[in-house]
Order: structure tokens, then C-alpha cells, then sequence
């Protein structure tokens, strides 16, 4: 078994640069909802009016988290090591299965051997911990996608899957078990023939045992593609000629119509299914197909649902898609299906939710048909009903359906008030004997009537609860479990803050079935002053009260999809001293742009609050030591001259201390947790820490570090002390001497990179974090939010490091020749002309 050690941020190390995916907002009409008893009128999408931020024309998403070898380019299997599979042979290629019309594309593959061991594969270890990989070849398939079985994943651990061909391709992380509730599941089709599994484990023991915490058994090679319909480079397009597109005025109903991918009885299939609306009107994602098409909970679960191939032979790559489903209710009486589908629902796309019809059909009733014959766009078929019962026997006068079509839905009525009645199942249709049979949805329905009657909420959301602001439900700190949320029915909670604490909400849940955003808004304030809005399997915010006790009213809403399942966490905690705002001159929660200009010795700020001040302070030669002295909330301005500490603190007025040597290097902080930050150097010479107390005077010498290391104070354990710490450029190591939790080290940057250690992910921790001039990179190693890299700056820039929107969290940024680049974690990017190019930027004060 070969293991592989990767140097954390080595200066080859590849970075995550997210791309930013503008969606663009309009404004959609919703259709009429005036229920008739077993009518249901179709469904389309608005945007949600609960979304309080929505008067911005777009939305910035960024990308979810990355399986650790798109960072690492020595984490990758050997190829020699590849487990294969053989092409097919044509007499493999043909259907197993004729079931209807659904239509066969690929073939289930037994791996000769389970994967299940670490020794299958390559092992790489990081700074926290180690990574698997391995790669599984089944040879000329267009897609493949694998079976996951006996999953059970320790606390930390997560899988990913992605494409060798298309490394961007990648779905994860997988997490506890998996995509199901028993460990067993496939992926969503990946491109290519030629899949790479990565395995990270925080804990190391797990990976002496030698036998990964699940098995992968199976391989679907598909060797037909779903959309495009080419074979061996050949289009191959539907059998019959005689096919109609669909007409303008049955375009909304078409974007009902999804094209359907899965796995069942040892194949991958293509059908057609509709999503169609509930009697509640509330957007509950159920899609309703045949059961000759998928009939299991195994099978729905591999369902993968293309919306909108609406036209032309070659699909864009970008059509949007759903993965993974629920099986509901399924039935041979009609060969009916209905599934709720778990991977997002397009709705700001505006996706239409069916209207149905229960009434009886009459012979001699016009109706049409939407489908996707042999993984085709959608057609349009038109004909009359020639018989009842059970199915519902269809004459096509125009239009008929193919293999793939199974699972489609027959309408009544025009464009603009069609009703679902049927769902195909089975026909001889071709251009000369055009003729279907469609199970009766009015038999279907007696199966399936209270999966219509809308999805289940939460007991927090019973009637109109918590669905705005003003009828916010009240809950303090705590977990949440098992909690809903839909598309247009957000979830408010209100939370009491006091003075001093810090609220972080965290949501868990599986972005793919919805994305999830936070926003919290202060009191009555019409804007939100924190937000979270990635793409990951969670989403934390946070905020620090800066005035007294305060209601703080957190917004869970669905940015796309139609509903998601997700667990909430709250917490209140008291705001170290050490970790407050730092660089914040009028105490607003905020810091402020400043600088200090040696030539004049005057301090110029712009208050975030107060506004424009300045104060003369200071020498040419002195360094600047802002802090705050006295406890009240506010940065003092201060300098260390040559062993003498001069401070003007805003409170307790000026004050002159001799502690140090003209060599010290000053680092002010509050040791001893009292609010209130102490006199402190580090003496480079013998590697000693003086710190002295001006309110009791007591002294303290702490031998911590060498000389050549660089002091990067901060509260690391977030027990409202500072600690020592020191960051050594000749191994790139961190040495931290918590003050509650003990000694830690960790090897994180080279020699030239300038240690930035802040608290970027709002949990009260400094983060170990650098910023790498020969790349303009910023590297963060986040204490609850975990790695990720930044590229924002040039290498003659001084980064500037702080909370300039009062989010509780630093923000990345740099101060170059007079103008200030602030990347603001809420309020987002600003420029602003504040200095001149010999000024010293304030919050650079303590970056080595």
C-alpha cells in the first residue's frame, strides 16, 4: 500500500478560484389556483416575495466544496492501479428488457472484485488528516456512474466522485450514509468511461485498519447518450418520421415534461415523466411516470430528470437537472408511478407544476401528448380517446410516441388550462397504426391521493407560522432537528441577543435537493446584516451585538428548488475581547479605513459611523500599536517608541508607559481575558514574552518562540484570552501556546508568505491564515469553516486584514498606494481612495 505525504500549501499547491454564476431575476406570473373538487390547475413559479434582498438584479453563487485533489496536484490514483472493465461487446448492447416504451441505453457491470480496502487504491496525507483515491475504468462508456453499498462514514469523513474526463464534474461530498438511509446508492451519471473515487479521513487509525467504511459493487456503463442519441459517432435519431414539435401554445405545458434517466433490473433506462401540481398548490416536487419505468425505491433514487430539452438534436450542456428521487406510490392497476424528486427543482426557471382531472374520460375526448421519444426533445402528438377503464385507448391523428415516450402524460383542454388524464404505458404506435393505451389517471388517483394533498411540513410551520418577519416563531439557543423548508414559504425565527454575545445559526442539509441561504436582519432594520449564500451542504452565519439586548430574526428560505429537509443550530456566546472588533474607532461593531501617516505623525480615520477625524499622535519613527486599553468597546490610538508606550485611550484618557526595548516587538492583547488589552512585546533575541497589566500592574515573562520567528497573537481556543503564538518562515510552521486548550502546531505556508491570522469564519477563533505575495493568494485555514484560497491582491500589496462589515468575520483585503480593496464577506467588494502611498494602513499594524 503506498502512502503519500502532501506538504500543506506548498507553493505548487493548486487553489480553488470560485467562479461566480450569475442567475438572472425576472418576475414570473403564478397561474390561477381555484381548486374544483380532483381538479388541479397548473402550477408555475414566482419568485419567492419573502426574500427581503431581492432588489438586486442578480445573485452571486459561488461554488460548493471541492474533493481535496482539485487543490493538490500530487493527490491523484495510479493509473497502473485502475480497476477495469472490458468494452462491450454489440451482443452485449442489446436490450434486456422490453418492458413498454421505456427504451435501454447501458448495462449493470459486476466488479469482479468489491472495492473495499485501502489497499485498492493510493493514500496521500494533508494536514488533517488522509485521502484516498482510486479509479474505475469501464472502457468506452459515454457515462458511468457507480453503486455504493454498506456506506457508513465516520464524523468528518466525506467521499466525492468525478469525471477523469471532465474534472469539473463532481458530486459530493457524501457524508454519514450517503444518498440514502441504508448505505446503498448509486451516483448520477458521470461522464466519460472513467470515474475517480476520493476518500478524506480526518482520522488516521481508521485507515490502518485497511477497509473503507463502504464498498462500491456495481458499474452502469452506458453506452447509449441519453440526449444526444449518438452511437459510435453516428446520430441516431427517432425511428419514425412522422413527429411534430411542440406548438407555442402548449410550450407552458411542456415545462412540465421531464426526461428521465435510471438504473433498474440490471440496465440504465430512458422514459418520460410529468411534474404535477397538489391539491395545496405548494410546490411539492412529485413527479408522476409508469410504472413499468420505476417501480422501486432503488430505482428512483438513481433517477436523474432533465428539464427543458425543449428543441434541437444537441441539448446545451448547461440543461438544468435534477438527481435523485423518492419513491411515493407505484401501482399496476393503471402502471403508475409517483416519486418526489430530491435533487432541486428548477423553479426560478419557471417550471410548471401540471393541472390534473379526475372526472372520467369520455370516448371521442381531444387529447395531446407531450414526450421525449428515444431520449429525443420533446414531441407533440395530438389524437382522440377510443376507449375507457382501466387505460385510456388514444387515436393519433397527428403525432405518435416511441421507445422512451413510457411514462409520459396525456392533457385535455387548451394550453392555458390543460389537465393531466393519462400516463403511457404501452402501443404499437408508428406512422401507420398510430395507437396508444394510457393508465386513467382518475384510476390512478384513487392510489394516489394523499401524496397530492401537499408536502409535509414542519411543527414549526403549521398554517401561516414563521412564514414572515412579524409572525417569526421564538427560540433561543439549541439544535433543531428535522426541520422544512419550501420554495415560496420561507422559515422566520426570532432569537433575543444580549449585549455582548455572539448568534451563529448553521443550517445542515444536501444542497443538491435544494439550496438553502440564511439571512439575519437586527431589530426592525429593513436590510439583513449577515448572509450565507455558497453552495455546500451547510450554511453558517453570524453576528455581534454592539449595543444592548436585541431579537434577531433569521431567514431560512430556498434560493432554487422546491423544498429541502434540513437540521438548525443556534448559539449564543459571549464576544472574547481578544476577538472583538479590532481596528473599530467609534465602537460600532465595525473597523474602520485608517491610516497613520509617518511623515506628519497624524492619524487619519474614516469612522464607519463617527465619519472623517483626525488626531495628530505620533513620531516618523514610531510604530503604531492601536488596542483597546480601556475596556469600552473602541480602538485606542497608541505608538511604541524606542521601550515607551504613549497611548490615548478614549476613555481613560492619555497615559505613558516605559515597558520594552527599543528592539521588542509590541503586541498588545488581552492575556487575561479582563476586556481590556495589556502591554505586551516579544523579544526576539531570547525568544521571551513580556506582558504587563496597567489596571494591577502585574507582570508576567513567558518564553515562547526564537528569534526569527514572527509573533501572530490571537485567541485560538476562543476562551476570551489571548494567546501566545508565534509563526517560524523556516519551516512555514505555527507554534500556539492556548491558553485553555494547550500546545498546538501546524505547518501551514513558506518562508515568504506574510501570516494574516484572523477570525474569517465568525466562530470566535483566530484563524492560522497567509497571504502569498509571489501569487497575490490568500490561504486560510479556518478553524470551523476548514481550508480554502483566496486570490485577491498583488504582491507589492499590504494586506489589511479585518471586520469592515460587522458580520463577525475578518474580510480579505489590501491597501495599495492610497486605495483600499475590501472583499467584504456580507456587504461584499468596495474600493475606496483613503491615503496616500508612504501612509501605514492601521489594520496593518500587527502583520509581520
Amino acid at each position: 500500500m503506498k502512502i503519500n505525504t502532501v506538504r500543506f500549501l506548498h507553493s505548487k499547491d493548486w487553489m480553488r478560484l470560485a467562479s461566480l454564476v450569475f442567475i438572472a431575476i425576472s418576475t414570473i406570473l403564478l397561474f390561477p389556483n381555484n381548486f374544483a373538487a380532483q381538479v388541479s390547475n397548473p402550477g408555475k413559479s414566482s419568485l419567492p416575495t419573502n426574500q427581503l434582498n431581492t432588489s438586486a438584479p442578480q445573485k452571486q453563487k459561488t461554488n460548493g466544496e471541492l474533493p481535496l485533489s482539485h487543490f493538490y496536484e500530487l493527490i491523484k490514483p495510479e493509473i497502473s492501479k485502475a480497476i477495469r472493465l472490458p468494452e462491450l461487446t454489440e451482443e452485449q448492447k442489446k436490450p434486456s428488457s422490453s418492458k413498454g416504451k421505456r427504451m435501454q441505453i447501458g448495462m449493470v457491470r459486476q466488479l469482479e472484485q468489491q472495492v473495499s480496502k485501502f489497499s485498492q487504491g493510493d493514500i496521500f496525507t494533508v494536514a488533517n488528516g488522509e485521502v484516498w483515491t482510486a479509479q474505475i475504468i469501464s472502457e468506452a462508456a459515454l457515462q458511468t456512474r457507480l453503486r455504493f453499498n454498506k456506506m457508513n462514514l465516520p464524523q468528518g469523513a466525506k467521499l466525492f466522485v468525478y469525471s477523469a474526463k471532465n474534472p469539473s464534474e463532481v458530486y459530493g461530498p457524501y457524508e454519514n450514509r450517503g444518498e440514502s438511509d441504508n448505505g446503498d446508492f448509486w451516483t448520477p451519471p458521470i461522464e466519460g468511461d472513467s470515474i475517480i473515487v476520493e476518500y478524506f479521513e480526518p482520522n488516521k487509525d481508521e485507515f490502518v485498519k485497511n477497509k473503507l467504511p463502504f464498498q462500491i459493487v456495481e458499474v452502469s456503463h452506458i453506452y447509449r447518450d441519453p440526449l444526444e442519441r449518438e452511437i459510435n459517432g453516428t446520430l441516431a435519431p427517432p425511428q419514425y418520421p412522422c413527429h411534430n414539435n411542440v406548438p407555442s401554445e402548449w410550450e407552458p405545458v411542456a415545462k412540465s415534461v421531464g426526461h428521465l434517466q435510471f438504473t433498474s433490473s440490471g440496465g440504465e433506462f430512458i422514459c418520460t415523466g410529468t411534474l404535477i401540481n397538489s391539491a395545496a398548490s405548494d410546490f411539492d416536487p412529485i413527479l408522476l411516470t409508469a410504472n413499468h419505468c420505476i417501480s422501486t425505491n432503488t430505482e428512483a433514487q438513481s433517477l436523474r430528470t432533465y428539464w427543458f430539452y425543449n428543441n434541437g438534436d444537441y441539448p446545451s450542456s448547461s440543461l438544468q437537472r435534477s438527481d435523485g428521487a423518492t419513491l411515493l406510490n407505484t401501482g399496476t392497476t393503471s402502471d403508475f408511478t409517483l416519486v418526489r424528486i430530491r435533487g432541486a427543482i428548477p423553479e426560478r426557471a419557471g417550471i410548471i407544476h401540471s393541472g390534473w382531472d379526475t372526472t372520467l374520460t369520455s370516448v371521442g375526448t381531444s387529447v395531446v401528448g407531450i414526450h421525449h421519444p428515444k431520449g429525443s426533445y420533446k414531441r407533440f402528438s395530438s389524437g382522440v380517446t377510443a376507449s375507457g377503464g382501466n387505460f385510456l385507448e388514444v387515436r393519433w391523428n397527428s403525432g405518435i410516441t416511441e421507445g422512451g415516450s413510457s411514462g409520459s402524460g396525456i392533457w385535455k383542454g387548451t394550453g392555458a388550462d390543460a389537465r393531466l388524464i393519462g400516463t403511457l404505458s404501452y402501443g404499437p404506435a408508428g406512422c401507420t397504426n398510430p395507437r396508444d393505451y394510457y393508465g386513467s389517471f382518475a384510476v390512478t388517483y384513487q392510489s394516489i391521493s394523499s401524496n397530492l394533498q401537499g408536502g409535509s411540513d414542519d411543527t414549526y410551520d403549521t398554517g401561516n407560522s414563521n412564514d414572515t418577519r412579524s409572525n417569526a416563531v421564538s427560540i433561543g439557543q439549541g439544535s433543531f432537528p428535522n426541520l422544512i423548508v419550501k420554495w415560496q414559504d420561507s422559515d422566520w425565527y426570532a432569537v433575543t441577543v444580549p449585549a455582548g454575545y455572539k448568534i451563529t445559526a448553521t443550517t445542515n442539509f444536501t444542497h443538491n435537493y435544494g439550496d438553502i441561504d440564511l439571512q439575519f436582519y437586527r431589530g426592525n432594520e429593513a436590510s439583513p446584516v449577515a448572509s450565507s449564500e455558497s453552495s455546500i451542504n451547510s450554511e453558517t452565519i453570524t453576528h455581534t451585538t454592539t449595543g444592548g439586548s436585541t431579537t434577531y430574526y433569521l431567514n431560512v428560505y430556498l434560493y432554487d428548488g422546491a423544498r429541502n429537509d434540513y437540521n438548525l443550530n443556534i448559539t449564543l456566546q459571549q464576544v472574547s475581547s481578544t476577538n472583538r472588533k479590532s481596528f473599530d474607532f467609534d465602537g460600532d461593531g465595525k473597523a474602520d479605513v485608517s491610516v497613520f501617516r509617518p511623515s506628519n505623525g497624524t492619524w487619519y480615520l474614516q469612522q464607519s459611523t463617527n465619519g472623517f477625524t483626525g488626531a495628530q499622535f505620533g513620531d516618523v519613527n514610531d510604530k503604531i500599536v492601536p488596542a483597546d486599553y480601556d475596556g469600552d468597546g473602541k480602538t485606542d490610538i497608541a505608538v511604541y517608541r524606542s521601550g515607551i508606550w504613549y497611548l490615548q485611550r478614549s476613555t481613560a484618557g492619555f497615559t505613558g508607559v516605559a515597558f520594552g526595548a527599543a528592539a521588542d516587538i509590541p503586541q498588545p492583547a488581552d492575556f487575561d481575558g479582563d476586556g481590556k488589552s495589556e502591554l505586551a512585546v516579544f523579544r526576539p533575541s531570547n525568544g521571551v514574552w513580556y506582558v504587563y497589566n496597567l489596571f494591577n500592574n502585574q507582570n508576567n515573562a513567558v518564553a515562547f518562540g526564537q528569534n526569527g520567528d514572527k509573533p501572530v497573537v490571537g485567541d485560538y481556543d476562543s476562551d476570551g484570552k489571548a494567546d501566545y503564538a508565534v509563526y517560524r518562515p523556516s519551516n512555514g510552521t505555527w507554534y500556539i501556546q492556548r491558553s485553555t486548550q494547550g500546545f498546538t502546531s501546524v505547518q501551514f505556508g513558506d518562508s515568504v508568505d506574510k501570516p494574516v491570522a484572523a477570525d474569517y469564519d465568525g466562530d470566535g477563533k483566530t484563524d492560522v491564515a497567509v497571504f502569498r505575495p509571489s501569487n497575490g493568494v490568500w490561504y486560510l485555514l479556518q478553524s470551523t469553516a476548514g481550508f480554502t484560497g483566496i486570490a485577491f491582491g498583488l504582491g507589492t500589496d499590504l494586506p489589511v486584514p479585518a471586520d469592515y462589515d460587522g458580520d463577525g468575520k475578518a474580510d480579505v483585503s489590501v491597501f495599495r498606494n492610497g486605495t483600499w480593496y475590501l472583499q467584504r464577506s456580507q456587504a461584499g467588494f468596495m474600493g475606496i481612495a483613503f491615503g496616500a502611498s508612504t501612509d501605514n494602513p492601521v489594520p496593518n499594524a500587527f502583520v509581520p
